[in-house]
C-alpha cells in the first residue's frame, strides 16, 4: 500500500525466525534509498489505508490469538508509537478506510453473518451505520470524502453522504 504522502510502501511481511516476530507491517521509502524498516505494530497485522496527512497508519489485527480482527491506527513517525485499539467487538472487523477529511471511518465487519461494510463517525466508532447489505470491498473514498464507494454483490455502489454527512 501506498501512503498517502507517496513517499513510504507500507507492506504486510510475516519472517519465519520466531524471534522476529514482533510486527509484521513494514515500511520503505519508494524513491529506493534506505532500508525497509519495522513499523511497530503487533504480529498479524494488515495494513489498510494511511491517513490523507500521511501521518497514521490503519490495520486490522487479530488480538491475543482470537479468531476475529480488530481495528486499531499507529502514528507511522517515531520508533515509539504504540498501536491504539480503535474498534473490537465479537466481530470481525477488518479492511479500514478514514475518510481524506478525517471525519469518518468505513470498515468491513462480519457482524451480520457475512462481509458487510459500515460507516462511523471518528467521534464515536459505536454509533456506526450498515451501508451494505450484500457484501462490500473493497471500499474507497471521493477526494472530497463526500462519496463512499464500495462493491455490493456484483455492482459497484456510491453512497453520498452529503455537506453533513
Amino acid at each position: 500500500m501506498l501512503s498517502a504522502d507517496g513517499r513510504h510502501i507500507v507492506f504486510t511481511q510475516f519472517t519465519i525466525d520466531p524471534a522476529l516476530r514482533a510486527t509484521s507491517v513494514w515500511s520503505v521509502l519508494t524513491e529506493g534509498r534506505g532500508n525497509v524498516q519495522p513499523v511497530p505494530a503487533q504480529w498479524d497485522a494488515y495494513p489498510s489505508a494511511v491517513s490523507s496527512d500521511g501521518r497514521t497508519l490503519y490495520y486490522y489485527a487479530y488480538q491475543s490469538d482470537q479468531p476475529q480482527s480488530d481495528i486499531l491506527s499507529l502514528a507511522i513517525a517515531g520508533a515509539t508509537a504504540k498501536p491504539t485499539l480503535l474498534l473490537a467487538t465479537p466481530a470481525s472487523e477488518e479492511l479500514p478506510v478514514p475518510s481524506p477529511d478525517g471525519r469518518w471511518l468505513a470498515y468491513q465487519t462480519n457482524a451480520s453473518g457475512r462481509a458487510e461494510v459500515r460507516l462511523a463517525p471518528f467521534t464515536d466508532l459505536t454509533a456506526f451505520v450498515q451501508v451494505s447489505i450484500r457484501g462490500g470491498n473493497p471500499i474507497r473514498w471521493s477526494r472530497d470524502s463526500s462519496t463512499l464507494y464500495y462493491t455490493d454483490g456484483d455492482a459497484i455502489t456510491a453512497v453520498d453522504l452529503g455537506a453533513g454527512g
